[in-house]
C-alpha cells in the first residue's frame, strides 16, 4: 500500500543515513520501526476464566459481568456461607 507521511526533516534525514548504513530502504526501516512500536503496545488478548469443578458456576454467577460478581463479594449471605462460594 503506498501512502503519504509528514514527518520532521531531521528525522526522515536520520531514516534515510540509518537505512543506507543498513543497506535497506528507508520504508523498510520504517515498517520495521512500525511493527515493533504496535507490538510493544499492542492491547493484550481479553482473559476470561474458565470455570472449575464439577457443578461449574454458582447460581447467580456471570464470569462474564463484572458487576454481578462484585454484588455476590458484596452480599452478605455468600460471606456467611463459604460452602455456597466453594460450590
Amino acid at each position: 500500500m503506498r501512502t503519504t507521511f509528514i514527518i520532521d526533516d531531521a528525522l526522515h534525514t536520520r531514516v534515510k543515513e540509518c537505512a543506507a548504513a543498513q543497506r535497506r530502504t528507508a520504508t523498510s526501516l520504517i515498517e520495521e520501526a512500525l511493527l515493533a512500536y504496535l507490538q510493544r503496545h499492542a492491547t493484550p488478548e481479553p482473559f476470561y476464566f474458565a470455570p472449575m469443578g464439577h457443578g461449574g458456576t454458582c447460581p447467580g454467577v456471570d464470569l462474564t459481568n463484572g458487576a454481578s460478581i462484585q454484588e455476590l463479594l458484596d452480599d452478605e449471605a455468600y460471606a456467611d456461607a463459604p460452602e455456597v462460594l466453594a460450590a
